[in-house]
């Protein structure tokens, strides 16, 4: 379906597409929210799922066992200091192992739209480049040249300003998300009862 943007007079008739006819995505020129929608959706693809082997048996068991052992931590430390001090260099070393977990799979999204966009510039190039054969060989008009040409090039613009609006950033989302957890674990009085590791873990099921 050609772009919403695209003017009727910028589209080719059936006689010019017939000419461009085996181009690699000349039959269809998505929209910029459909190729941001379908990048999307190669995220979700690889994203955290509650039924994946390392956040059942790994990452959430952990997550509870250090909040349960910080509650009662928290509770003792407000009677002697030593207890919280050994909290806080339990949830720096939680910190590292579930910090570094969240990078490794937020990066596995990374990867899986990176991965989809590259296909997309591909399709786009291999689109001018055969164009620009076939040209040479005389099989297409230079209008046709011209018009496809200029079609290709908005797709491409479409394609970057769409990943651009996908991309998922791992260490990023990993620091400031792990940041704030830890903040709030290590902050005295009742704040340090929430269970602040196992929140993180659970709001890691909406990467994507």
């Amino acid at each position: 379906m050609p772009d919403e943007a695209t003017t009727e007079e910028e589209l080719p008739n059936e006689e010019e597409s017939s000419e461009a006819r085996g181009l690699p995505g000349s039959e269809e020129f998505p929209s910029e929210d459909k190729i941001e929608a379908d990048i999307n959706v190669t995220g979700a693809d690889v994203s955290i799922s509650p039924l994946d082997p390392d956040f059942l048996f790994f990452a959430l068991p952990l997550a509870f066992a250090v909040d349960s052992l910080d509650i009662i931590l928290e509770i003792t430390g407000h009677i002697v200091v030593i207890p919280k001090i050994i909290g806080i260099a339990i949830d720096f070393v939680t910190l590292i192992i579930l910090g570094s977990w969240l990078y490794w799979r937020t990066g596995k999204i990374a990867q899986s739209k990176e991965d989809y966009v590259t296909k997309l510039r591909e399709a786009a190039q291999k689109g001018t480049k055969q164009l620009s054969k076939l040209q040479k060989l005389g099989k297409v008009s230079p209008k046709v040249f011209d018009r496809y040409m200029r079609l290709y090039a908005k797709q491409m613009g479409k394609i970057e300003r769409a990943a651009a609006k996908a991309a998922t950033k791992p260490l990023a989302r990993t620091l400031i998300r792990g940041g704030l957890t830890f903040l709030g674990e290590v902050v005295p009085l009742l704040i340090g009862l929430i269970p602040f590791w196992i929140i993180m873990v659970l709001l890691s099921l909406r990467e994507e």
